[in-house]
């Protein structure tokens, strides 16, 4: 039988997610869905609205079978970093047949040739990068328009967030040779604006969670079941005072020892944040053309997160979070088959998720209502749905 990798934040999970599940699964006649779902923090630079738990059982209640944790090394990365770590870790289960992804074109020649365009860089992409980063450009947008213009593809198109994403889990899976099948899904509404029932959009749908509006319209029911009962984590926002005090004990050099902060950036951060205050206030002090919002928040989180230089985005294991019962054989081949150790219990693997609970404790104590906020890592049961 078929096996449907998918790439997910679910954060929250919505009736945008549980069309692609449904559509993937039609498309390759009948298949299993292994979510690799990001943990506490998000790619964009901030933290989940709900725990990984709670998220893992709305995957599955929507129609995923399996749910595996990306490492939040990768899940916060650049959305370069994002694709390859998810790609790496859906290839090495051994079970994955498809690999499906939400994009503003299905039109697969095309997004192939950007993926390979952006891979391979030929003189006329590097001659086209040079010039728009010499203009003050930030990276990913002197990247964009090079590649629109050494491709020939719209502008417009590839500024769009999931054909974003869709070229770089292409590029991912050149790069590592892995051998899954593609299943490109079309998103027709508006990343950002939409609050279209079939395809909401995730931060839209925040801001109502957050006011306590009904969002039973952009929900599975299931889902909304599991939303009502379950704790949110506090804004962003009111992270300012610990983000001050990280800094508190670090000097230009040793900030510079922080991942992704490079290019004088430990200076500017430094200056700029010199009192508490709400993250969002540190990001419009530092951030520039050249170094967007994505970025810096990215960077504050790192810091936030003490996230070495150094550390690896390639997964060292394969955690599970949960599996539907109907998809226990699925996890028993995946055990046998992966190049990787699989975690199904985390007390008997803490030595390879050290770096999780930390991360974990981090964000539970910004959680409001969270019973235990300390070693929660290792003690939450594998989930059965």
């Amino acid at each position: 039988m078929h096996c449907i990798g998918i790439i997910a934040e679910y954060n929250p999970f919505h009736n945008g997610h549980a069309r692609q599940i449904r559509l993937a699964k039609e498309a390759a006649g009948g298949a299993f869905v292994v979510a690799a779902m990001s943990p506490h923090f998000m790619q964009r630079g901030e933290p989940a609205l709900l725990d990984k738990w709670t998220r893992t059982r709305m995957a599955l209640a929507g129609g995923a079978d399996l749910v595996l944790e990306l490492p939040t090394a990768g899940a916060i990365s650049s959305s370069e970093g994002f694709a390859e770590t998810g790609v790496r870790l859906l290839a090495s289960s051994g079970v994955v047949t498809h690999l499906s992804f939400g994009s503003e074109t299905t039109d697969l020649t095309l997004l192939q040739k950007a993926a390979e365009t952006a891979l391979t860089e030929p003189p006329a992409f590097k001659k086209a990068l040079e010039e728009n980063l010499s203009q003050g450009m930030g990276f990913a947008a002197a990247r964009s328009l090079a590649l629109a213009e050494a491709a020939d593809i719209s502008e417009v198109l590839l500024h769009k967030p999931n054909t974003i994403l869709a070229i770089e889990y292409l590029k991912a899976l050149h790069r590592l040779d892995a051998d899954m099948i593609p299943l490109p899904i079309l998103r027709e509404t508006s990343y950002h604006d939409s609050l279209h029932p079939e395809a909401p959009s995730a931060s839209k749908l925040r801001d109502l969670i957050r006011t306590k509006a009904d969002v039973s319209l952009y929900m599975p029911n299931e889902v909304i079941h599991i939303l009502r009962r379950s704790p949110m984590s506090d804004p962003f926002d009111t992270w300012g005072p610990l983000l001050y005090d990280r800094l508190l004990h670090h000097t230009p050099t040793s900030l510079a020892g922080i991942r992704d902060v490079s290019e004088g950036l430990e200076n500017r951060i430094l200056q700029a944040i010199d009192r508490p205050m709400p993250i969002s206030e540190a990001v419009e002090r530092i951030s520039t053309k050249r170094y967007p919002k994505a970025r810096i928040r990215r960077i504050l989180l790192n810091i936030l997160l003490e996230m070495d230089a150094h550390l690896p985005c390639t997964p060292q294991y394969i955690r599970v979070l949960g599996f539907r019962r109907q998809a226990e054989s699925l996890l028993s081949e995946m055990i046998q088959k992966s190049s990787l150790p699989v975690i199904t219990n985390p007390a008997k693997a803490q030595d390879l998720l050290l770096p999780e609970a930390f991360y974990t404790d981090l964000y539970l104590a910004h959680v409001a209502g969270t019973e235990k906020t300390r070693g929660r890592e290792w003690t939450e049961p594998l989930i059965k749905y």
